[in-house]
């Protein structure tokens, strides 16, 4: 990391002359047992060793309350009644000066582009059909001799109940082994032969159509071309029978993922929030939920229950998926690299054929029952700030799509939600989005020590729009940060997996170029009269989520009674 290393006075460039440090460690490890004697030295005869116990207090952040408001009585109580007054007016100081904007002289010593200098031209990530009846797809990209490969299982049909154990089926399977390597094995091979496989579900929306998507089950896979056939070989043992009558890689996974969305959920709630209110306005939010919501967190725990009391049930479960999914019609496979990996790749597709040839029977009925997430939750979690979310589908609200709407959302976080939610209302962080391939607009708050307070600031912002005059001048910094947001730097495997994903949810280049001269050609006044009212439809119909500590959320009824329920996904799972 370049920039690490000139943070603290080093050579910026040092990280990037590895070739004789690369040489001397192959040297190394070659005249004798080096990382052996490595870990011998540092780690197993170190003498200096440190033990340290956590032990968990359910009553640790009541204390901690209690000890800051009482540091904050003791320290009032020794200050004078003009000691007091001059904080008084110090913060009152604080907030005029927070509340001034900044002058066109400060702005105009601002560096920037001049707008004729961004292209007009959308970038267009090729992608090409080699063989639509193999499923083979191919983006040229120059990628230094490595295939980058993308092996995409089609699973749009599969029964609502099986959804939320995709997560749990894509962390279990790479760690199951063949029937020649045991996991670590397997891990070794990998290791030596790949740059990396990996398993995920995968959801998509179909492009500007809030209702339809595509889910499927992706591998990710690199190596150099050489190696391909060898790749092949290993994914396609992974999938072709494997053994999932091994409990502790189950437990181990699925105490591995609810450990996971424990800490996320505490640091990252804002994510959870906005789930939860997309969940209510479309089809594919609802499945992005159950996927890795608190839907999913949910699931988790129940499973993990089950699995104790029936590791057998939960097993097969996962055997009925596996089958169900991995079938060679399913499969699509996308490489991004060059000719010479095209050439690889196609002369090997046979190894492919092991896997079976047609989509069986359907999957054996489960107990489910859909869940009811309604509008406007509170999401109760052990967290010592809150996280404040309201958004809406405007294409539901009969909204059509707008490339600056991508603008305005930029300049109502950096203008506004920056000013009141970040600086004057001292929350970590604060932001607004708007998606032109969804219609999704959203407002979130990060680490933040309001809740309604923050939740007014979102619904006051057509007010904030209707005050506001801009210059065009200033108006182009927001064009040209916008136009560097779409235009953002792409790894050639970035390029690649960009195209494929426009294949597979149907985005047209010509959409992409419309609203991108929509963002070059923004002014101010066809901004407001193009999304003042979806904002005012925002403000009167916007769907709010939070999640915040318990005690924050019934402290007072003013606040919960603003909730239509309040959601505690830590409390005991009923019998």
């Amino acid at each position: 990391n370049s920039a690490a290393a000139w943070l603290y006075g080093k050579d910026p460039l040092v990280t990037l002359r590895y070739e004789e440090p690369l040489q001397q460690l192959r040297e190394q490890i070659a005249t004798g047992p080096y990382f052996e004697e490595f870990i011998e030295r540092h780690l197993l005869a170190n003498p200096h060793n440190l033990r340290v116990t956590m032990v968990p207090d359910v009553e640790f952040e009541v204390k901690r309350r209690q000890r800051l408001q009482q540091t904050l009585e003791e320290t009032r109580s020794t200050l004078s009644p003009e000691q007091i007054e001059e904080l008084i007016r110090e913060n009152e100081k604080l907030q005029q000066l927070q509340n001034q904007p900044n002058s066109p002289e400060a702005l105009a010593t601002i560096p920037k582009l001049p707008l004729s200098a961004i292209p007009r031209e959308q970038e267009i990530f090729p992608l090409e059909i080699v063989d639509a009846e193999k499923g083979l797809l191919f983006s040229p990209q120059k990628t230094n001799g490595i295939a980058y490969l993308i092996f995409d299982f089609e699973i749009d049909q599969i029964p609502e109940a099986y959804i939320p154990w995709l997560p749990l089926y894509a962390s279990v399977l790479p760690k199951l082994g063949t029937r020649e390597f045991d996991y670590v094995e397997l891990t070794r091979e990998i290791n030596i032969h790949t740059g990396g496989i990996s398993f995920s579900p995968s959801l998509q929306q179909i492009w500007q159509e809030p209702d339809s998507q595509t889910l499927r089950l992706q591998i990710n896979a690199k190596a150099v071309h050489l190696r391909v056939p060898k790749l092949i070989e290993l994914i396609t043992a992974m999938l072709e029978k494997p053994n999932f009558n091994q409990p502790q890689r189950i437990r181990e996974s699925l105490q591995n993922r609810r450990s996971a969305m424990e800490t996320s959920l505490k640091s990252a709630g804002h994510r959870y929030a906005l789930s939860r209110i997309l969940a209510t306005q479309h089809k594919t939010g609802f499945v992005r939920e159950l996927l890795s919501g608190i839907e999913q967190f949910l699931f988790q725990r129940r499973t993990e229950r089950q699995f104790e009391k029936d590791p057998q049930k939960v097993s097969e479960i996962l055997s009925h998926l596996h089958q169900w999914i991995v079938t060679r019609k399913r499969l699509r496979i996308h490489l991004t690299g060059t000719s010479a990996e095209l050439d690889t790749l196609k002369k090997n597709l046979h190894l492919l054929d092991k896997l079976p040839a047609h989509i069986p029977a359907a999957l054996p009925d489960l107990p489910w029952t859909s869940p009811q997430i309604t509008a406007n939750e509170a999401i109760a979690a052990p967290a010592k700030v809150n996280f404040v979310a309201a958004g809406i589908n405007l294409f539901k609200q009969n909204y059509p799509v707008r490339g600056e709407g991508m603008l305005l959302a930029r300049f109502i976080s950096s203008e506004y939600l920056w000013n009141e939610v970040r600086v004057k209302g001292n929350a970590y962080g604060a932001g607004c989005s708007y998606h032109f391939g969804s219609g999704n607009f959203t407002c979130n708050s990060y680490r933040d020590p309001h809740l309604m307070e923050t939740l007014q600031t979102f619904l006051a912002i057509p007010d904030f729009l209707m005050q506001f005059t801009m210059p065009q001048s200033e108006l182009e910094k927001f064009i040209i940060s916008t136009i560097g947001k779409l235009d953002s730097p792409r790894s050639p495997d970035e390029k690649g997996a960009t195209a494929f994903n426009r294949y597979l949810t149907g985005v047209k280049a010509e959409d992409l170029q419309r609203l991108r001269e929509e963002i070059l050609d923004c002014e101010w006044g066809k901004l407001l009269e193009n999304f003042l009212p979806a904002m005012e439809t925002f403000a009167h119909k916007t769907n709010y989520c939070v999640v915040a500590a318990r005690e924050t959320l019934t402290s007072a009824p003013e606040t919960s009674s603003r909730f239509s329920r309040i959601l505690d996904p830590f409390e005991p799972l009923p019998e």
